[in-house]
């Protein structure tokens, strides 16, 4: 992303390895784990990856929808899937509602912040 966005182009490699990146994302992953217990911090990452992939099987419908080519044989496992992991955002919700919570306004603010990126870029 760094070599993609010119307002994350610190982050881009000098070198082979991109060692601001890996800093920064070392310096969260340790915050995490000295702010939160394991279990809390398991759920918070757990929802935004979980929204993720419904959201990346959301876009195979959504490309159906516009009338792109995709067969019955890859739509009933996807909707299988959307059913199953919407309900695990669900449970997610009922069983940790502060991490769940917390992880879903992450992902919504790490998608807020895409679109001034963008713009910055430009």
């Amino acid at each position: 992303m760094g070599r993609d966005i010119r307002a994350l182009r610190f982050f881009a490699p000098t070198g082979g390895v991109p060692v601001r990146s890996l800093g920064l994302q070392a310096a969260l992953a340790l915050l995490l784990v000295v702010i939160g217990d394991f279990e809390f911090l398991i759920s918070y990452t757990q929802t935004g990856l979980t929204l993720c992939t419904l959201l990346s099987v959301l876009g195979l419908m959504v490309l159906k929808s516009r009338g792109c080519e995709v067969s019955w044989g890859t739509m009933v496992p996807a909707l299988i899937f959307v059913a199953f992991t919407g309900f695990m955002l669900v449970r997610m919700f009922s069983a940790e509602p502060l991490a769940a919570l917390s992880g879903l306004l992450t992902s919504f603010a790490c998608a807020l912040l895409w679109f001034p990126l963008q713009r910055f870029s430009k």
